[in-house]
């Protein structure tokens, strides 16, 4: 999403206040951003996955090495976006439950604000 549109969808966002938190209109904001998300994600982890099958037998120790320390960081690379996956996907879902915006430990609300800033967020501030 290009910088102009955020900041405009953003002051919309806020406009709408407290009384209509988490109206359908921010959900569905909301789960246009983290689908998103989802896609860039899954083509990441897809894109990763290739890589990692595409290493050769290799002779040369040196390369051996290299290709270790390749591999090594590509299954970081994997673990770290499984991990943004799985709380885009909890964060879609708690959207259809219309449990989004909402403290998954105090059932206090996050804030808009907060959430443009970074969508998959549980917890809220206080």
């Amino acid at each position: 999403m290009d910088l102009i549109k955020h900041k405009i969808l953003k002051k919309r966002l806020l406009e709408l206040g407290d009384s209509e938190y988490m109206c359908d209109a921010q959900l569905n904001h909301f789960f246009a951003i983290l689908s998103e998300r989802k896609e860039k994600c899954v083509r990441s982890i897809s894109m990763t996955n290739v890589y990692l099958t595409e290493f050769e037998n290799l002779i040369d120790p040196n390369e051996i090495e290299s290709q270790r320390n390749l591999q090594n960081l590509y299954l970081k690379r994997l673990a770290k976006e499984t991990k943004i996956l799985a709380g885009i996907n909890s964060s879609i879902l708690a959207i259809e439950n219309k449990t989004y915006g909402y403290c998954i430990k105090t059932g206090a609300k996050i804030g808009v604000e907060r959430l443009i800033e970074k969508p998959t967020e549980k917890y809220a501030i206080k």
